[in-house]
């Protein structure tokens, strides 16, 4: 009587080693990615994770007169990594991929409503910064020397002292204010006809 590894020897056995081969080479694919996804796994609360953002607010104090309020530029950071954060610096890109770019750097004078520089942040912990609006809107249009720069390509910029860069867009409100501004500018510098 044949045993079954009589008949698979006895057999064609040219698919044999097609199969050994592909199951050495499907355990070597699985034990490198294993090796990759631990390697991954191990650095990933090491990395810096922040989100950034930067829009119109309109800050308010209870019990306080109307003339109070005011309209502000507020930043604001999330450490949303597993990591300690040193926030640096902020500052603002301009321009496109394929124009030269203008950076600039913001100064934030500490007070109530925003920290000092460097400011820690621990895991989940956040930061604002406020600047007043109107005078940062007409400082762009002092920085804006030629038309080749579109508003729309503007960028916050938060600056770690990890050496990492993390950027945002800042909110569609904002962008459209600053382009009045810019175009209002524009027109102001224009010689009428």
């Amino acid at each position: 009587m044949l045993s079954h590894t009589t008949i698979l020897v006895s057999g064609d056995p040219g698919w044999l080693p097609v199969a050994t081969a592909l199951a050495t080479w499907l355990a070597a694919i699985g034990t490198v990615g294993t090796a990759l996804m631990s390697i991954y796994l191990a650095r990933e609360p090491y990395r810096v994770k922040l989100r950034v953002g930067a829009g119109k607010r309109l800050t308010f104090y209870m019990g306080e007169p109307v003339e109070r309020h005011r309209e502000v530029l507020m930043i604001d950071v999330t450490n949303i990594g597993l990591r300690t954060v040193n926030v640096s610096a902020i500052g603002w890109e301009l321009g496109g991929r394929f124009r030269s770019k203008k950076y600039f750097y913001q100064v934030i004078t500490p007070g109530p409503d925003s920290a000092p520089f460097p400011c820690t942040l621990n895991q989940g912990e956040r930061q604002t910064w406020s600047i007043p609006l109107q005078p940062w809107i007409e400082r762009w249009g002092e920085h804006k020397e030629s038309p080749q720069y579109d508003a729309s390509t503007l960028r916050l910029a938060v600056f770690t002292t990890y050496g990492t860069k993390h950027y945002a867009t800042p909110e569609q409100a904002l962008i459209d204010q600053l382009k009045q501004d810019l175009e209002r500018k524009v027109q102001q510098r224009e010689p009428s006809v």
